[in-house]
């Protein structure tokens, strides 16, 4: 059930016509939070894609493959330079017009090390410090002009609406890895995540509209969140140095929530006649704010597996990794609260719930020279937020597509990475049928016919990554 869903019946049928596909942003669109493959750390899994479960060979292993630290002994300390990203974002099909948000910036990046340890039980031990998550819009779209909502006069009112709509989410992951060699070219490693997780979000809709005999209908409708949660989640691996082939299996657990909290504000509100020729005005709130919330997130099982072959100077990277479903639950904690004017009972909610997803990576690397190499991946990076409205913390249901290209300059005691990153996808706003207030079981209306919501990435890779 989305925020709002309670919400609805109460509002008469013009305020959700006025501003019909607006109003369907808040509870159709999903975000970029809900996809796992959207950000890649270190030299070679920048270039790669990520598609390195099998065959990563430095200290970003902590994340993609803990127990490839043991058979691809890297010393030292990675530091990651963040690189710039320009994103686009953009909905088409809204009342015959498109709106659009752009933003450009650093992509978050990678710190990573080792522990000296003196210990017969451990092989060793590492840190990493990563952004997991890191996602922000803001989007805004007018329409002023005439259209016939209230009907059934067939005589177009004045019609003025505006849409706002943000998002701020920050997820950071520090680590500690352990790992060991137990036999000639076999390691094992777990990494301990703590995750700090910081989200925020706000749709904001009013419309205004102005009837033939001058009078006239105004509406709002506002949804406001921000939650913070620290959890606990573990990621295992298995390393395997065959010779010119490498292997590896990774199973990431899911998460132990530790700590958090928020709050949500929630206003739908309504003024004016509700057909033509009315002589009677309808007013209707309900609002409430609700602070010190409880706030919760849940991650999935993962299991992934890959490999890399060498074939001369060139070597093929392929991995893949599965997640598993995360059943609906409330990320917010929130109450049942009564309306202003009619007194009746509203549950608005704050709720979660993920599909599974497979993804699926291949990678070249050629190595030109022992100090020039280039490399070249593809690699899908699914969505799992449902397509139904279940999910309504994310702004986009949306699956991409990463091609990647660049090359790596081994200058020691340093990297010079260069290279370029392209991502696309959409996802379709489906028409949404609303009855009737009072009259649930009537003929619903049909509001829009096809409405796309687009996003576009591209991301310049100029990295230098610190050895020491």
């Amino acid at each position: 059930m989305s925020a709002f869903s309670s919400l609805r019946c109460a509002v008469p049928r013009v305020l959700i016509v006025s501003c019909a596909s607006l109003t369907l942003l808040p509870c159709l669109l999903r975000g970029q939070d809900t996809h796992y493959w959207n950000l890649s750390y270190g030299t070679q899994a920048t270039l790669l894609g990520g598609a390195v479960i099998g065959s990563v060979s430095d200290l970003s292993a902590t994340f993609y493959n803990p127990g490839m630290l043991a058979v691809r002994r890297e010393q030292g300390l990675l530091l990651g330079a963040n690189v710039y990203q320009f994103q686009r974002f953009s909905i088409d099909g809204i009342q015959g017009k498109s709106a659009s948000s752009s933003r450009i910036g650093p992509s978050p990046g990678l710190v990573a090390g080792r522990v000296p340890v003196d210990s017969t039980v451990l092989g060793g031990v590492a840190y990493s410090i990563l952004s997991r998550q890191y996602f922000g819009i803001d989007l805004k779209h007018f329409f002023t002009g005439q259209r016939d909502l209230l009907g059934p006069d067939k005589v177009p009112e004045d019609v003025a609406t505006e849409l706002s709509l943000t998002e701020d989410l920050n997820e950071t992951w520090l680590g500690v890895t352990a790992f060991r060699l137990v036999r000639p070219g076999v390691g094992i490693g777990i990494t301990t995540f703590v995750a700090v997780r910081n989200h925020a979000a706000r749709s904001d809709v009013t419309a205004n509209l102005l009837e033939s005999s001058g009078s006239l209908v105004s509406m709002g409708r506002v949804r406001d969140f921000d939650y913070y949660n620290v959890r606990l989640l573990w990621k295992a691996g298995l390393g395997v140095d065959l010779g010119p082939l490498t292997l590896g299996l990774t199973i990431t657990t899911p998460s132990l929530d530790l700590l958090g909290g928020g709050s949500a504000y929630f206003r739908s509100s309504y003024n004016g006649i509700t057909a033509p020729g009315d002589t009677v005005s309808r007013q209707f709130l309900a609002a409430d704010f609700q602070d010190d919330l409880s706030a919760n997130y849940r991650s999935a099982w993962a299991i992934g597996a890959g490999a890399g072959y060498r074939i001369g100077n060139v070597i093929l990277h392929l991995s893949a990794e599965w997640y598993a479903p995360v059943g609906q639950y409330d990320v917010l904690e929130t109450s049942s609260f009564s309306g202003e004017t009619d007194g009746e009972t509203y549950s608005p909610s704050i709720s979660q719930k993920l599909n599974s997803v497979f993804n699926l990576g291949l990678g070249t690397q050629i190595d030109l020279s022992e100090s020039v190499s280039l490399y070249g991946s593809i690699t899908t990076d699914r969505s799992a937020a449902p397509k139904d409205g279940t999910n309504t913390i994310a702004i986009s249901a949306w699956d991409l597509y990463h091609f990647t290209a660049g090359t790596v300059l081994s200058l020691q005691p340093f990297d010079l990475t260069l290279g370029l990153s392209y991502a696309s996808g959409s996802a379709p706003l489906n028409d949404v049928a609303w009855a009737q207030p009072g009259n649930e079981g009537g003929t619903p209306g049909r509001f829009i016919d096809a409405a796309t919501l687009r996003t576009t990435s591209i991301t310049g890779i100029l990295a230098v990554t610190f050895r020491f």
